[in-house]
C-alpha cells in the first residue's frame, strides 16, 4: 500500500504529532510518500507523478488534520453520534462532515488520499 507520510525533521515518527503540537512550526513538517516494502513502486509513483514535492506544496492541509484529529477525538465521534440523534451518521460521514474527505472515493476530490493517511497515520500516535 502506497501512504503518505509526514515526519519532523530529526524527530521519530511516533513522536511527530506530539511535537509538532508543541512547536506550531509548519516549516518543519516534512512530507513524503512511501510504499512500505515496495521500493519499486514508490520509485515509480515519483517518478510519474512527483508527489512528494507536490504533497509538500500543502502542509496548510497537513496541519489542519493533525489539529482536528486532535481535537475531534473519540469521545467527540460519539458526542457527535448521540446530537444528530434520529440521522443515521456512520464514521464515513462522520469524516466527511469533519475533515472534508470522502473514505471510499479517492478519486472525487484533490489530496484525499494525503487527507487519509495523514488520518489514518495518526491513530498510531
Amino acid at each position: 500500500m502506497v501512504m503518505s507520510t509526514v515526519h519532523l525533521k530529526g524527530i521519530s515518527h511516533d513522536k511527530v504529532v506530539l511535537e509538532y503540537l508543541k512547536s506550531n512550526k509548519a516549516e518543519a513538517l516534512e512530507i513524503y510518500f512511501d510504499a512500505p516494502g515496495n521500493n519499486l513502486l514508490r520509485e515509480n509513483h515519483e517518478k510519474c507523478f512527483h508527489i512528494t514535492p507536490l504533497y509538500s506544496a500543502f502542509k496548510d492541509v497537513t496541519e489542519e488534520i493533525i489539529w482536528k484529529r486532535k481535537a475531534w477525538d473519540k469521545t467527540y465521534m460519539k458526542m457527535m453520534k448521540n446530537q444528530y440523534n434520529g440521522m443515521t451518521i456512520t464514521p464515513s460521514l462522520q469524516k466527511r462532515i469533519i475533515f472534508g474527505f470522502l473514505e471510499n472515493d479517492i478519486h472525487l476530490r484533490p489530496l484525499t488520499k494525503l487527507q487519509q493517511d495523514l488520518y489514518n497515520q495518526q491513530d498510531l500516535v
